[in-house]
């Protein structure tokens, strides 16, 4: 089995994924590692190559899981699995999705911003994602004999994660097939008891305050270093499965429903997004919104929206006239920022990387993650440290911090 990886070498339970929006004055085959502002294409000193934005995206490498996955590669595995599904459902390019990998492979917060507009005024989204699962104290449980692991299972775990369907903003965890991958040894403290991934699951919250997203709780270490097993195991369980709607006749469970979605029981025919959606727009059709998803400036599914991996290109201020399409990697052809991966740009008609120095991209982009748009001088600058000011500037803090009160910050947990 092949996992496409961002070459490094899972169990875990999302914890933390706020939005915050606000306006400026075991089976073989593969499994997937796989940005959008407004603003149309570049100017012709861009076009001569003014923009730095270079031609080419880092591969998505891989890993051979079929002989398991080990304990000490299941965090890596995991974060390639999650940041993967993000690439597929939210349109990350694979630049951005190797971020999202090394600081989820870091066990640190990892921090995604997309902005729109001008310093003058713009809407902005902020993505801080934590992931409990697998804790510190599970791992060390692991090493301690503690907690069994089973290698296989974990890879047959990955295996059905990585062929989940777009049911949610982020990755639905807790499924059946992930429930083996830790267990209480016969005998040892809660034997008998089993945990899996947990939930991936993210709750729409009203207002301003876009979304959270919680999953199941994890074991602190204790005294010894080493807590019980029953501590250590995720308690969530699983979510029903279906085949078809038959399947989910009487499921009540909180954000599930009658529908069968992916395999999954769902609340609506639209998956575990907003409950009141209907159905999504598809490729072709008219639309207003962009799916549902990672950053987006609105927590409900409003009619006119796009499924899951599409973008809606030409609507005006969320007004019909768009059309849903798919983004496109490094290369392909375009007509404006929607039709490409969220974190490139549409440059002399083809998707491109921004640029990490010169003049800034379109309506201000530079290459996420390295650069940010200088407004005075309309150039992309190196990313601050922790500790420098932000409230200059959009995406001006480096990988891993957070623009909190003016200042570039450690997202606290």
């Amino acid at each position: 089995m092949i996992f496409p990886l961002r070459g490094h070498s899972l169990q875990a339970v999302l914890v933390a994924a706020s939005l915050t929006v606000a306006s400026c004055s075991s089976s073989g085959g593969a499994i997937g590692t796989g940005g959008r502002a407004g603003g149309v294409g570049g100017s012709a000193m861009q076009c001569a190559g003014g923009a730095g934005g270079g031609s080419g995206e880092p591969a998505l490498e891989q890993i051979d899981a079929s002989g398991g996955i080990p304990a000490d590669g299941f965090r890596h595995a995991m974060a390639v699995v999650r940041c993967g599904f993000l690439n597929r459902c939210s349109n990350l390019a694979p630049y951005v999705v190797n971020q999202c990998v090394d600081a989820l492979t870091a066990n640190v917060p990892w921090t995604y911003q997309v902005c729109s507009g001008t310093a003058a005024s713009a809407s902005c989204a902020t993505v801080n994602t934590r992931y409990a699962q697998p804790t510190d104290a599970l791992l060390r449980g692991v090493a301690a004999g503690t907690v069994a692991y089973d290698p296989q299972a974990a890879a047959r775990c990955l295996a059905a994660l990585s062929a989940q369907v777009c049911l949610a903003p982020y990755l639905t965890e807790n499924l059946p097939a992930c429930a083996g991958v830790f267990t209480c040894p016969p005998g040892g403290s809660g034997a008998g008891g089993s945990g899996g991934v947990g939930a991936g699951g993210m709750n729409a919250a009203g207002g301003a305050g876009g979304m959270n997203a919680a999953g199941g709780a994890g074991g602190a270490a204790g005294a010894s270093g080493v807590d019980s097993c029953a501590a250590l195991l995720d308690p969530t369980p699983p979510v029903d499965t279906c085949v078809t709607d038959a399947d989910c006749t009487g499921v009540t469970a909180a954000g599930e429903g009658p529908y069968c979605v992916g395999g999954v029981c769902a609340a609506s025919r639209c998956g575990l997004f907003d409950p009141a959606c209907a159905a999504f727009a598809t490729v072709g059709e008219n639309c207003s919104f962009d799916a549902p998803g990672l950053a987006s400036l609105t927590s409900s599914t409003l009619p006119g929206t796009c499924a899951p991996s599409l973008a809606c290109q030409g609507a005006v201020s969320g007004l019909h006239g768009g059309a849903c399409v798919v983004p496109q990697d490094v290369g392909a052809p375009c007509t404006a920022d929607a039709g490409c991966d969220r974190g490139l740009v549409c440059l002399c008609g083809l998707c491109q990387l921004p640029p990490v120095t010169g003049p800034c991209a379109g309506s201000g982009q530079c290459r996420i993650g390295a650069a940010y748009c200088d407004f005075q001088t309309l150039t992309c600058q190196p990313v601050r440290p922790a500790g420098a000011g932000c409230n200059d500037a959009f995406n001006a803090c480096a990988p891993g911090l957070l623009c909190q009160s003016g200042t570039c910050v450690i997202p606290q947990p």
